[in-house]
């Protein structure tokens, strides 16, 4: 019996001393993940352009957007291997996770502009 715990033991501390060490990323891996982040970064802030352009949002809502996007690239480059809400979670909010964190209201002069609540769901979708 004694036997049968100690083999178990040792098994289980050779696992766990072992699955940290295999996930650690290679240099080639970074680099890569490094690139994609930076890609991801650029075409969020031009999706940001585009809601700006099309009214949806206002320019400071806008400017405040990318400088989150820009805060959460310098963290992931200075953490590559953190994961989680903020580096490419799924978590309510989507990317950093924030869902009640404070944008720039859109200004009270009777534009139609409404300031930005996060992703709207209409139509069929609604319905699921």
């Amino acid at each position: 019996m004694k036997r049968k715990l100690i083999i178990g033991l040792v098994l289980v501390l050779l696992v766990a001393f072992t699955v940290p060490a295999m996930a650690a990323l290679t240099s080639d891996q970074q680099k890569e993940l490094t690139d994609l982040y930076k890609q991801q970064a650029e075409i969020m802030k031009k999706i940001i352009d585009v809601r700006v352009k099309a009214g949806l949002i206002t320019k400071e809502q806008g400017d405040f957007m990318k400088q989150r996007i820009d805060t959460m690239l310098q963290y992931r480059l200075q953490n590559p291997q953190a994961v989680g809400p903020g580096c490419g979670g799924f978590g309510r909010g989507g990317f950093g996770g924030r869902w009640n964190q404070q944008v720039p209201q859109t200004p009270s002069n009777g534009s139609t502009n409404q300031s930005y609540t996060g992703p709207q769901i209409t139509g069929e979708a609604s319905s699921l």
